[in-house]
């Protein structure tokens, strides 16, 4: 339990004065739903904790080599796994928004079909905490939740729709609660698939 805590205090500090695209709430809330996913289908410690973490690199100035000194090198592989490739180095990108992001989606749903146990739980319950942000927020918005991405309503659907996929491919997750209420959800929002 003291990893976790540490965990927490860590991202707690990293993303502070970040808030959720669009609602303005704190954004630590994110990794801690995705963190008590975890934890709630008995994920291992270290998904757990990678959970807490798996934001910090991605948007904030912490590093690999900073969560792998603090939380060895299990935890950060996990959050290198869950770290978009045009993010990993922290250099400025020239691409447009639009276009990175699909060439990002892609490499993650073909990265998720081989992974390991821990790398797609870790996965899922962030899918799982985002599209119920989105969810939410549709509630509120309508169809103009849409808008607040970087990509539209159809391209947000292939992409959540290929993760359930990828996610009951090879080591499967489709025993765990999380990934059932992904998939309801992305039915939910997006219609039968």
């Amino acid at each position: 339990m003291e990893r976790i805590t540490k965990a927490f205090e860590f991202a707690h500090e990293a993303h502070l004065g970040q808030k959720r695209k669009g609602t303005g709430a704190p954004y630590i809330i994110h990794p801690m739903e995705v963190s008590i996913i975890l934890m709630k289908n008995n994920a291992t410690p270290n998904a757990v904790i990678a959970g807490l973490l798996h934001d910090t690199v991605e948007d904030t100035d912490t590093t690999m080599e900073d969560i792998e000194k603090e939380f060895g090198r299990g935890v950060a592989e996990l959050v290198r796994g869950a770290t978009e490739p045009s993010k990993l180095e922290k250099k400025k990108i020239t691409i447009k928004p639009e276009n990175i992001w699909k060439t990002n989606k892609s490499h993650t749903i073909k990265f998720i079909k081989t992974a390991n146990r821990d790398m797609k739980m870790l996965s899922c319950a962030d899918k799982l905490s985002n599209i119920r942000t989105t969810i939410e927020d549709h509630k509120i918005m309508g169809e103009k939740v849409w808008e607040k991405f970087h990509a539209p309503k159809e391209e947000q659907k292939w992409y959540y729709i290929s993760m359930c996929k990828s996610f009951n491919e090879n080591e499967s997750i489709a025993d765990t609660d999380m990934y059932t209420q992904f998939k309801k959800a992305v039915m939910k929002i997006f219609g039968e698939f």
